[in-house]
């Protein structure tokens, strides 16, 4: 199935506000239990942790639901219990939280020629290090030879 911003727009606090993946679920039942291996691909549009400016990011991402079907139904921990009247898996709350685990910590553009030159110049500051000091008070002066 494929995910973009409709899907995430259902989540009201979310970080990711526009995406295009495609999510492939890969369901197994063995017994009594359900093993669904859930694959995110596609990219993510976030900001430049150095420039600020807007990129997409790829994204390549694997992890797994597991249920085991029980008396009732718990959905809370790390293993879902299924009772006997659920007849669906609703897995867009774990699409969700894989894709916002997806997102490294440090998000910067792949090539740093990417980066708007604008920001990078206000990052490195004024040239001579003076334009922006005011000029210190004589009286200060003597507090220096102290030291």
């Amino acid at each position: 199935m494929e995910v973009d911003r409709t899907f995430f727009g259902l989540f009201p606090h979310s970080e990711i506000e526009q995406a295009n993946l495609s999510v492939d679920v890969h369901l197994e039942k063995l017994g009594n239990q359900l093993d669904c291996q859930v694959r995110l691909q596609g990219t993510i549009e976030v900001a430049c942790d150095r420039c600020l400016g807007l990129f997409d990011l790829d994204i390549d991402f694997e992890d797994r639901v597991i249920a085991k079907l029980g008396e009732e139904t718990d959905l809370d921990g790390d293993v879902w219990i299924l009772g006997p009247e659920v007849h669906e898996l609703d897995l867009s709350q774990p699409i969700f939280e894989f894709a916002h685990l997806a997102l490294p910590t440090r998000r910067i553009h792949p090539d740093e020629a990417d980066c708007d030159p604008d920001m990078l110049d206000r990052l490195e500051g004024p040239e001579d290090g003076n334009d922006d000091e005011e000029p210190t008070d004589p009286r200060w002066n003597a507090l220096k030879d102290l030291k």
